[in-house]
């Protein structure tokens, strides 16, 4: 003889009905920091196609969910309202990270363009002007580099200074 449980646990979709109140929120602010630090790394294309699944998402939960959400539905037009609340949210988020995305990008371009200078004025500051010789600042940098290789391998230095009048 066979005896059957009648204890069954209830469909799946029933269970999740009655546990939409108690996750709506913190589901919601999960969703809303991933989707504000994904904004910052996210290419525009790829940000713009991440909201617009999302508020599809939502909007099948929103109108798909048998009781209250913790997010106001009682009626279409609220359900509707919310939808658009949130998407909107999203977008703030969204339109803050292509905002810094834009002012990472700008101050990669800064800094590569200060180095570019950087590097002309070093250039320019180590040699003469009128012949393109070193100058003693270039001098005086190579001399030190020798002495620094030279002494730690005990290496004798010799140095020459050669004066040449009315060189220019």
């Amino acid at each position: 003889v066979h005896v059957q449980n009648s204890t069954r646990s209830p469909p799946l979709r029933a269970r999740i009905s009655r546990a939409s109140p108690a996750v709506a929120t913190p589901l919601s602010a999960v969703l809303f920091i991933v989707f504000a630090f994904a904004a910052l790394r996210l290419p525009p294309l790829q940000l713009l196609l991440a909201w617009a699944g999302i508020t599809v998402g939502l909007a099948a939960v929103f109108a798909s969910a048998d009781a209250v959400l913790a997010i106001p539905r009682g009626s279409p037009t609220e359900a509707a309202l919310s939808v658009v609340w949130v998407s909107l949210s999203l977008g703030r988020c969204a339109l803050l990270g292509l905002y810094g995305a834009s002012l990472r990008r700008q101050l990669v371009q800064r800094g590569r363009e200060l180095a570019d200078a950087t590097g002309r004025l070093e250039r320019l500051a180590m040699r003469d002007a009128l012949t393109g010789a070193l100058n003693r600042r270039a001098i005086m940098a190579a001399l030190e580099t020798a002495i620094d290789e030279a002494d730690p391998k005990a290496e004798p230095l010799a140095i020459a200074l050669v004066d040449l009048d009315h060189f220019k």
